[in-house]
């Protein structure tokens, strides 16, 4: 059985609060280097995951570059490690 994750991305503005966020509601390590390589390193470690951003349309406006490649980032980690990753606004 896959735990769920729910990740709300209703206050976040920049790059760094992003993952602040994620390593807060996954429960990331210290270590954690809270950027998109080391995050999919790290998913990619765990059993799999349901993992639900939601609250995302501020943040898809505020991180208009940032966003599309964590989408992606999210796709290949579900792809190749089994997780289920979805995004709502």
């Amino acid at each position: 059985m896959k735990t769920v994750y729910y990740i709300n991305l209703d206050d976040i503005r920049t790059k760094a609060a992003l993952h602040d966020q994620i390593a807060s509601s996954l429960h990331l390590p210290d270590y954690y280097g809270r950027n998109l390589d080391a995050l999919y390193d790290l998913l990619c470690e765990s059993p799999e995951l349901d993992l639900i951003f939601y609250n995302t349309e501020k943040a898809e406006r505020t991180l208009p570059a940032y966003f599309p490649a964590l989408k992606q980032m999210c796709a290949d980690a579900a792809d190749v490690c089994g997780h289920r990753i979805r995004f709502y606004p």
